[in-house]
Parts: C-alpha cells; structure tokens; sequence
C-alpha cells in the first residue's frame, strides 16, 4: 500500500540525504575500485570520470529535492506552489541545476553541442512548441538546458501520453519534444530532428569519451 502524498513528501528529502551520506561516505572505496578498473576498460579513466560524474550528479540532485521540500513547505504545503513567485524561483532553480549538470558534463566526458540552423532571438517573445523524441535523461537534460539557459524560455511539459487523450495544449516546450526552430541532436544510438516551416537544421552531440 503506497504511502499518503505528505508522508512521500517528507519521507523523500530524508531518505535522499540519508543515501547522500552513504554514498559519499564511501568515496574513497569507490574511487579505489574505479582506478583499479580503469586499467581493463576503454578510454582515459572512464571509471573515475563516470563516478565523479555520478557523484556531482548525486549531490545536485539532493540538494535539490531539499530545497524544493522546503519551498513546498514554505509555500504553505503546495497551496501557493503556482504563484508567480514559486514559479520564477522553481524556474531559476531548474536553471541553476541544468548549469552544473552541463559544465560537470563538458570537463568530465569533454561533451559538446553543436546547434545549427537559426534559432529565434533570445529576445524574441513568440511562443515556441518543441517536438522530441525522448532517447533518455541526457536529451531531456540538454533540451530544457537549451530552453532555459541558452534561449531564455520557461519550458512548460506535456506528456505524449496527455495529448494522445487530445487534451488542450498551450505554447509548450517539453523534454520528449524537439524545439519549434528545428532543434536537433544526434548520439551513435538515436537521432532525433526539429522542424519549422522554411527551417531545416540539426545539431550534434560530440562527447568523446
């Protein structure tokens, strides 16, 4: 029997931050076992690279559901989680975290995105609905990172599964969909395009690892 939504929302930041502890109580062994498999595996220190990665990723992701814990709290148990406010603060947050996700990317797997084709002005207020092919949380994370910190939007989601049932829909961008300008990445496993009329563009995802 699953547990009510206010015991999961308090329960959730806890637990987070007990496996946090855990975990980087741990470090030194599993930095011992990443060097040591380094050796039998391909690529410049893959092992270490992937840990610190998955380490910066963890800590991130902690602080992150603490802090929005406490403006669930702050917000008077979700009554006022759609202001203005709570909006333009979950906005910035999500910004800030997609920021150091990047950059902890670019140093740890040398990743590279190359858009082309010509993008909307980031001063430009014409909504935009993006069109994607959801391959996993790295193109959700790079997409909404193009979105939020590169173009200067406020992505708002919609499920596939959503408007498969024709529910109403309103200038969107989401994580499982491909930007109105035609925005693209292509990875050795999937490919997915963006298309706008009299745009043909795509982009690429160069992480030499």
């Amino acid at each position: 029997m699953p547990l009510p939504r206010l015991a999961r929302r308090l329960i959730m930041p806890l637990a987070m931050v007990l496996v946090t502890v855990v975990v980087f109580t741990s470090t030194p062994l599993l930095l011992l076992g990443a060097a040591a498999a380094s050796p039998f595996l391909p690529g410049r220190l893959r092992p270490l690279r992937v840990l610190l990665f998955a380490l910066v990723y963890l800590a991130l992701e902690t602080l992150l559901v603490v802090v929005l814990g406490l403006l669930w709290l702050a917000a008077g148990f979700g009554r006022r989680i759609d202001s203005p406010l709570m909006r333009r603060t979950h906005y910035r947050l999500a910004a800030w975290f997609l920021r150091a996700l990047m950059a902890t990317a670019r140093h740890a797997f040398n990743l590279r995105v190359k858009v082309e084709g010509s993008p909307p002005h980031r001063g430009t207020r014409v909504p935009l609905i993006v069109l994607a092919r959801h391959a996993g949380p790295g193109d959700s994370f790079l997409l909404i990172h193009e979105l939020l910190n590169v173009q200067g939007r406020r992505p708002r989601i919609v499920l596939k599964d959503a408007l498969r049932r024709g529910l109403p829909t309103s200038p969107l961008a989401a994580p499982e969909s491909r930007i109105g300008f035609g925005f693209g990445f292509r990875t050795p496993t999937t490919t997915t395009e963006r298309h706008q009329p009299g745009v043909g563009s795509h982009g690429q995802i160069d992480s030499r690892s």
